[in-house]
């Protein structure tokens, strides 16, 4: 499993258990949220306003990861 795929799966575990204080730590302090349906956007800890208003609002909510594209860019 590669790095970007731990990472993706690692977040994904996050949102499961709904836990936002997790969710918060991995942004960056410049990091944002955007929600691009709605046309808002989170930073800092308002980050985690998007998954606790999902948590709330569909409290069995269940995410499922089925196939894993891994694209390996070069960088010079």
């Amino acid at each position: 499993m590669t790095k970007n795929e731990q990472i993706v799966r690692k977040g994904y575990e996050i949102v499961e258990r709904q836990d936002a204080e997790g969710f918060i730590v991995t942004f960056t302090p410049d990091g944002a949220f955007i929600n691009e349906t709605l046309g808002t956007s989170y930073q800092g800890r308002d980050v985690a306003i998007p998954l606790m208003i999902f948590a709330k609002a569909f409290p069995d909510m269940h995410r499922d990861i089925h196939r894993v594209y891994v694209d390996r860019l070069a960088f010079s």
